[in-house]
């Protein structure tokens, strides 16, 4: 299992929290992650969206928001692990995705 360091998880866009005995690096803004782009109207409502490059229905655009807004993800410094909260199918997309990021921070310190 590859362990992250505070430098690399903060550099692929996580915020350190720190409580008593817990150290954890949160990601927010996890739409960026899955790769998810919506077009709204000025009233806020979805007018297009689509996941992967792929067109989806402004509904389905709008559960997947809903859930990552609800959702949880977090990189535990005690445990080396990545764990989530209300994430379900989207959870092992953003991990992969935060992962390459901290390989991208990496390679960018060393050039």
């Amino acid at each position: 299992m590859k362990k992250y360091t505070v430098k690399q998880l903060t550099k692929a866009g996580g915020k350190l929290w720190k409580k008593n005995k817990l150290k954890r690096v949160y990601f927010g803004n996890l739409p960026k992650y899955i790769r998810i782009e919506i077009e709204q109207y000025k009233t806020g409502n979805i007018s297009s969206a689509t996941l992967g490059g792929l067109p989806i229905s402004n509904t389905r655009a709008q559960r997947i928001i809903s859930t990552l807004n609800f959702g949880k993800i977090w990189y535990d410094l005690k445990t080396d692990k990545f764990e989530t909260k209300n994430l379900d199918e989207y959870a092992d997309e953003i991990i992969e995705s935060i992962k390459s990021d901290c390989q991208r921070a990496v390679a960018n310190d060393l050039t």
